[in-house]
């Protein structure tokens, strides 16, 4: 388990893109990922989250993109299992966003 946060570099936006991420590697089960916006020129380029892993924390404080889900989003892996939205959109895309133990 990891912090990782978002730095958008990657040629895509895709949240699966490692080199989207600071530690060069695509979220893992049981990661805490922050959307600060803070990663100089593209820490506010939006995010297609096309992931099913399970993490353990979202937080968008301070974000200012958008980001679109085209896959379940699930925070259910863990010991707090939260997502804190404070920043930018989330577009649920009518996919699944499961929090907690299951959903």
């Amino acid at each position: 388990m990891a912090t990782k946060v978002w730095t958008g570099a990657g040629a895509d936006n895709l949240a699966s893109t490692a080199l989207n991420w600071d530690l060069a590697a695509a979220p893992a089960t049981g990661d805490d990922l922050n959307y600060d916006g803070a990663f100089p020129v593209t820490g506010n380029k939006n995010c297609t989250w096309d992931i099913t892993t399970a993490v353990n924390t979202i937080n968008t404080t301070g974000y200012t993109g958008t980001i679109t889900q085209t896959a379940a989003c699930n925070c259910n892996s863990g010991a707090t299992k939260k997502i804190t939205h404070n920043g930018g959109t989330w577009d649920s895309s009518g996919q699944a966003v499961n929090i907690g133990s299951g959903g």
